[in-house]
């Protein structure tokens, strides 16, 4: 089947029919179950759905085919969502030693070489936690916002982060971060578009802007940070820490 051939059979089904014939069968989380439903109808609505690559694509043939790797793309996200994650997360491009060979040159006459190696390995610290706030980002928001808005996790909808039925929404960590194909597709479209950490560095106007959106006061700077904590502490694996900086933490 082609893209154009399951979203034409995909319109013609109201959500009570999709979630009662096609979901059910396969979902067996009341939560998700309605989450995939909102997910699924409002991709419909919207014509945003995610779709296998080419190749995979023309090897289905039937809409419950197509809804079951749509329903395993989800759970699979969502069940590595940062706080259940059991890989530490990690910049796995090596660093350039020219910096580190600038910064011996720069400081050899009054630190050691071994402060040297910290502050390299501390630099390497800093990218892997970077890596990883938008995710605990989202995760933030799905946690602090009521059952009308989802999260689409695994990218189930193209360029979109989280929706309700009504309503479609990107979230970025950063004003700069949002890449030149997302913001084509958003082009045209009902998408609202959010973003932490704008230039001026203001954070609270940026999350009262979210709250107003999401209608939930619980979203604030603040209580990210906390939460960003707290998910640490409960799941140390989230994050790799390098090798000589292990014994200055409880992890």
């Amino acid at each position: 089947m082609t893209s154009q051939e399951i979203t034409e059979k995909l319109i013609g089904l109201k959500r009570n029919i999709l979630e009662k014939e096609y979901l059910k069968p396969i979902v067996d989380d009341d939560k998700l179950l309605n989450n995939l439903s909102i997910i699924l109808s409002t991709g419909i609505k919207h014509q945003c759905l995610w779709y296998p690559a080419k190749n995979q694509l023309n090897r289905i043939t039937s809409i419950q085919e197509y809804i079951n790797k749509f329903v395993s793309k989800y759970i699979n996200s969502y069940n590595n969502r940062p706080s259940k994650r059991e890989t530490g997360s990690s910049v796995n491009i090596l660093p350039d030693p020219t910096p580190i060979k600038i910064f011996d040159f720069l400081t050899k006459d009054f630190i050691g070489d071994s402060v040297v190696k910290i502050s390299s390995d501390i630099h390497q610290l800093y990218m892997n936690i970077e890596n990883i706030v938008g995710e605990v980002l989202e995760e933030f928001i799905d946690t602090n916002t009521d059952s009308n808005w989802v999260c689409c996790w695994g990218t189930t909808l193209t360029s979109i982060d989280f929706c309700t039925e009504k309503h479609l929404l990107q979230v970025k960590n950063s004003f700069n971060s949002e890449n030149s194909s997302s913001s084509r597709i958003r082009e045209g479209t009902e998408i609202k578009k959010w973003y932490r950490r704008p230039a001026n560095g203001n954070f609270d106007n940026q999350w009262d802007i979210l709250q107003k959106i999401t209608n939930s006061s619980k979203l604030t700077e603040t209580n990210f940070l906390i939460y960003f904590e707290e998910i640490l502490k409960r799941n140390p694996n989230l994050l790799t820490i390098p090798e000589s900086l292990k014994n200055k933490y409880e992890w």
